[in-house]
């Protein structure tokens, strides 16, 4: 599983997990719900969300391609310690709200994905690798356009006449 970020960074060209334990691909939506005056409900549409990924995987620091896919800028930060490097650069992604393409040989490419959780930990039994499991979630954006309105004969017509308003008294 290979997260790209869709827009150009100094971090890193690309993230490859080492070893990819699991991952979840849940196809959320919900019903609507509106109040009616009797007290019940009304359920009338259906919206369906965008997919919610959750990948658990693990990075090393004696992998089979040590540095594949990193930038030259990644390369000189890893100093032996290539799994907190790693680590340290996922939590960088989602501190910046970077928008990722999630990539695996199972899913179409997944576009506009934020790591909305990143859960890393490390003990004794961990030894060189570093298990991460990784929350993405799709960014939705909205564009908004200004749009002429639409000026039916009674617009025009209050456009052009005057509105008199006879004297005005306050008691």
């Amino acid at each position: 599983m290979t997260l790209v970020p869709q827009t150009a960074t100094p971090l890193l060209d690309a993230f490859t997990f080492d070893l990819t334990r699991s991952m979840k691909v849940t196809y959320p939506g919900r019903l609507t719900e509106h109040p009616t005056q009797t007290g019940g409900s009304i359920n009338d549409e259906f919206i369906v969300d965008p997919p919610v990924v959750s990948v658990s995987g693990i990075v090393a620091n004696t992998p089979v391609t040590m540095l594949a896919g990193a930038s030259p800028a990644f390369a000189a930060q890893v100093n032996g310690d290539r799994m907190a490097t790693l680590r340290d650069l996922l939590v960088q992604l989602h501190n910046l709200g970077t928008l990722l393409t999630v990539l695996s040989s199972w899913n179409p490419p997944l576009y506009n994905y934020i790591a909305e959780v990143v859960d890393t930990s490390r003990d004794a039994a961990s030894g060189n690798t570093i298990p991460i499991t990784v929350n993405f979630k799709d960014k939705r954006t909205v564009n908004s356009l200004i749009v002429p309105a639409v000026q039916d004969a009674d617009i025009l017509a209050l456009a052009q006449s005057t509105l008199e308003f006879g004297p005005v008294t306050f008691e």
